[in-house]
């Protein structure tokens, strides 16, 4: 959703919005069952959500020269991107020989990636009509990018035979996110100024893996990674001149829960049994809110 130059709008009784919205809500369920009286049985699922995409609410094409715009409303101005994605991955692999080797193996991964930006632009002029301004007493900004994102996964697998079995369960979440709200203008308002940004991730991963043997080799792995690389700004820019009645709020929030549990289990009444989990979760981020050199901020 995008103003981009050379542009004059005006509401006398009421608000303009400039809003990108992405909602999305993923059920994704894979079931692998085999089985053999005779011979080898082997097993296998493989569940991917890719998730990557950009949203934008933005006034004003350029970043670093004068895009000509004048946005002028009697209530409020909001330039704002809500982005939630909800994935839900079920995944569940097994294996039974009765008189053989029984191999198992689940396979969940679920990406997440995109920019979310609420932006006015250099020079970006809004609220300055004296005309309107003077005829009002309700005008607001507000200027917020939120991005909310939850992962549900379960990945399980189970071999079990007579002879060699092994059963292994992988599951991988990453989340890569870039969420920004600024203001670079000139802004004037009767009542508060807002700058938001806000990124959320909860993750609940659960990885098993379960092998048996009754008289051979048995084997279960589970391995579960969690990967966060975040940036969250909100930014008042050098060419921004704010002067409200009101208030001024500049926030910048990076909220982020991961649970992960990963269970191995394995049993011989003939053999060796042998059992792995690793779990892994790494953050990588930056959460910043700023006020740049040569910003003028009232606020009454």
């Amino acid at each position: 959703a995008r103003i981009t130059e050379d542009a004059l709008i005006e509401t006398t009784g009421g608000s303009v919005g400039v809003n990108a919205d992405s909602f999305t809500d993923i059920r994704n369920f894979a079931v692998s069952i085999t089985g053999s009286g005779g011979g080898n049985s082997v097993g296998g699922t493989l569940a991917v959500n890719l998730f990557l995409t950009d949203k934008k609410a933005i006034i004003g094409s350029s970043s670093d020269s004068d895009n000509n715009i004048d946005v002028n409303a009697a209530n409020a101005v909001n330039v704002g991107v809500a982005a939630k994605q909800e994935i839900v991955n079920g995944i569940i692999s097994a294996s039974v020989s009765t008189s053989d080797n029984a191999i198992s193996g689940a396979l969940s991964t679920n990406v997440v990636k995109g920019q979310s930006l609420a932006l006015t632009q250099q020079d970006v002029d809004i609220n300055t009509d004296s005309s309107i301004n003077s005829a009002s007493s309700t005008q607001s900004v507000e200027v917020k990018a939120e991005d909310n994102t939850t992962i549900t996964d379960l990945t399980g697998t189970l071999a079990a035979s007579n002879n060699t079995s092994v059963g292994v369960a992988l599951g991988a979440n990453v989340f890569w996110k870039d969420v920004q709200a600024g203001i670079n203008g000139n802004v004037t308002a009767d009542d508060t100024v807002a700058i938001l940004a806000d990124t959320r991730q909860n993750l609940t991963a659960t990885v098993v893996g379960i092998a048996g043997s009754s008289g051979g080799l048995a084997g279960a792995g589970s391995v579960s990674v969690g990967i966060v690389k975040s940036t969250t700004n909100a930014t008042i820019g050098s060419e921004s001149v704010i002067d409200t009645d009101g208030s001024v709020q500049l926030h910048a929030g990076d909220d982020t829960d991961i649970f992960m549990l990963e269970p191995a289990a394995s049993f011989s009444t003939g053999g060796n049994a042998l059992a792995g989990a690793v779990g892994a979760a790494v953050f990588v981020g930056s959460t910043k809110a700023r006020i740049l050199d040569n910003a003028t901020i009232t606020a009454k």
